[in-house]
């Protein structure tokens, strides 16, 4: 139905291209101690593509199981 395509299209609208996620993935996988905002320089240094904000970077790194949550409630790199 309509009203499914549209909830999949609002969806997708906030998601980073799969060759951007990559690149955030592969970025963080090499250097783990880098946040979302080093590796969105990193990326907008390398123009790789179009440049995700600092929260779809996260979003991403949580999509991609590279954050881990602590007990406390905080987050850190997984080790």
């Amino acid at each position: 139905p309509l009203e499914k395509r549209l909830a999949d299209l609002r969806v997708e609208i906030y998601r980073n291209l799969p060759e951007v996620e990559a690149a955030v993935c592969e970025l963080r996988r090499t250097h783990p101690g880098w946040g979302p905002q080093r590796l969105r320089y990193e990326l907008a240094r390398e123009g790789t593509g179009p440049v995700p904000s600092r929260s779809g970077v996260y979003r991403a790194l949580v999509r991609n199981g590279l954050r881990v949550a602590l007990e406390s409630g905080r987050v850190r790199a997984p080790r």
